[in-house]
């Protein structure tokens, strides 16, 4: 079932079939699992966050019709998982605009739960996307305050760097190991080897980014370990206050 697979399909086809069966609004549903199945599918992790959360709301008011039937009761029980499956991916605000989006370790701990969604699901390619910009997110999150002097988090001069802006760009003084941010964020509690994931991660993406048309071999397996090991190491620096 898709709580173990992750599988997109599996949910969707059981949430069509419920709506069918108790005549609700086919329409509604059908909207939500295009939006949430084309964002999930293209690795879009705030689209799917807010996609999550209309399904998520819709589950969550089909529960108290369901009538107390043998069939009715089976179907409240995978509704009930799946709803707490989206209820940890998902944003807890509809948002207009992106840069209004606020980045905190709610935030962070939805991202990663997507991660795990990905890897579940074995779709490493995405999985590995998805880890190096959280690490990206995650070093935004410790610096902002001191390094950023204006914009959002998700302005991309702000996240890769451009020449002519003056903030520092994460990415770019990820590069630059002497620059200011780069000292201060790798003597963090855990975040040194974080780093170094990030960097084993960046390149093992690329193999797939490319369609693996390049020199080096992609292989499975060393994505999985990376995962599991990012993962693990993202876990421990969020419990560090």
């Amino acid at each position: 079932m898709f709580e173990t697979t992750g599988s997109v399909k599996q949910m969707s086809e059981f949430l069509e079939y419920f709506a069918d069966f108790n005549k609700n609004n086919k329409a509604k549903i059908d909207e939500y699992l295009f939006n949430f199945d084309s964002a999930m599918s293209s690795g879009l992790a705030i689209e799917a966050g807010n996609a999550a959360r209309s399904l998520e709301y819709w589950i969550t008011e089909q529960l108290p019709k369901i009538e107390n039937q043998l069939v009715a009761k089976a179907s409240k029980e995978i509704l009930v998982k799946i709803s707490e499956r989206l209820k940890k991916i998902r944003l807890n605000e509809k948002f207009k605009e992106k840069s209004k989006l606020k980045l905190d370790e709610n935030e962070l701990n939805r991202e990663l739960e997507l991660i795990k969604w990905y890897v579940d699901f074995e779709d490493y390619s995405t999985a590995l996307l998805l880890a190096r910009e959280w690490v990206i997110n995650f070093i935004l999150f410790k610096t902002y305050d001191k390094y950023v002097k204006k914009g959002s988090w998700i302005d991309h001069e702000i996240r890769v760097g451009n020449d002519k802006s003056d903030n520092v760009g994460i990415e770019k003084a990820m590069y630059t190991k002497s620059s200011e941010i780069y000292k201060y964020i790798a003597f963090l509690p855990n975040v040194a080897k974080l780093i170094s994931l990030w960097e084993k991660i960046k390149n093992e993406r690329n193999k797939y980014a490319h369609g693996s048309f390049q020199p080096d071999n992609a292989d499975i397996s060393i994505a999985k370990m990376q995962i599991k090991q990012f993962i693990e190491q993202a876990n421990k620096c969020l419990e560090v206050k």
